[in-house]
């Protein structure tokens, strides 16, 4: 009995043993996978914000005589549009796909057609979002869209966050209530000019106001170009009615509509104008997510831009950009540039 109980013990002493060894190396792996995972996840949420500033443009600005100087007769720019930055958990992944647009196309310039943010956006959120923009180092230029008052600033303080930001174009305006409203004269090396129009549609619109500021900046423009209105491109937000018309006339153009058109609200016959004067060539804008049709009408071009994230409503492969390449002669060639 002695020796089978002697026997038994060793068993069970070499038994508990092996089961302290076991619950140790569980312990190990266990502290190990915990650490993995927790720099797997740190380096998800926080590798999409960090940019490598190694982009060139071949432009340079000034802001206080609202001129762009090219040193060549191409400029190249890069319209993202409807980010809408905020707080949620996809954040990561709308900021990844903002620098692989920016990597796979190389603009000069690149310029936000509005809802920049959206609801849920905290000071934290705009502040990592203007660090961002200033990290890739690039001029950029942005409208204020629909969402863009559903931060914690009101619309006057985003502005002036806007303008001060680093490599930001923002103007806050000179029109009374209206933010945004700014142009810039593109002087190219051959000499000649063109200019890149930038305006407030509000949540719901142009106004008589808008019309006025437009037909003010085209008619000074004049005097800088030998008495000869500038030509133009015009960058907004919400889609004008006429945009509606041109669909409905079944006029055939590049890209599709896949989802119902939400135009302006209101119709002060911005359009009519801009028919009228003759000098804009495309008005480019964004707010509907999943359309990307480009049409001519009545001599302008009707551009919508490719939503550049996947927070808000989206579809699959159609996220990225759109790329403009603008020439001194004032022609120009778009291409959709899909990263998602």
């Amino acid at each position: 009995m002695l020796l089978i109980d002697t026997i038994k013990g060793k068993h069970y002493n070499n038994g508990m043993k092996l089961s302290i060894k076991v619950k140790r190396i569980i312990a190990i792996v266990s502290s190990i996978t915990a650490v993995l995972v927790a720099v797997i996840l740190t380096l998800c949420f926080t590798l999409p914000y960090v940019v490598r500033n190694d982009y060139d443009t071949s432009i340079s600005y000034e802001k206080q005589t609202n001129e762009i100087t090219v040193d060549g007769n191409s400029l190249k720019i890069l319209q993202l549009t409807d980010l809408h930055v905020n707080g949620s958990i996809d954040m990561p992944l709308t900021f990844a796909l903002i620098k692989k647009t920016v990597r796979k196309t190389t603009p000069d310039l690149i310029v936000i057609t509005g809802d920049i943010f959206s609801s849920g956006c905290k000071e934290k959120d705009v502040d990592r979002f203007i660090d961002f923009m200033g990290d890739i180092g690039l001029p950029w230029a942005a409208v204020l869209g629909n969402h863009d008052d559903e931060t914690p600033y009101s619309l006057g303080e985003l502005s002036q966050i806007l303008s001060d930001a680093q490599g930001s174009l923002f103007i806050t305006g000179t029109v009374e209530n209206m933010y945004g409203n700014y142009y810039y004269d593109v002087k190219f090396l051959d000499g000649k000019i063109f200019q890149l129009l930038f305006m407030d549609s509000r949540s719901n619109g142009f106004t008589q106001q808008s019309v006025d500021f437009y037909k003010s900046t085209v008619e000074n423009s004049k005097s800088r170009n030998g008495g000869v209105a500038i030509n133009n491109i015009l960058f907004y937000h919400i889609p004008v009615a006429e945009m509606q018309q041109a669909v409905d006339n079944g006029v055939k153009g590049i890209g599709d509509i896949r989802e119902p058109l939400c135009v302006q609200g209101t119709n002060v016959g911005f359009f009519d104008s801009v028919v009228d004067l003759g000098v804009t060539k495309a008005m480019i804008f964004g707010h509907d997510h999943v359309n990307n049709l480009k049409v001519n009408y009545k001599g302008v071009d009707f551009c919508y831009g490719l939503k550049s994230s996947t927070s808000s409503y989206n579809r699959a492969r159609l996220v990225g950009g759109t790329l403009y390449t603008l020439n001194s002669n004032g022609n120009y060639v778009y291409q959709d540039i899909v990263v998602y």
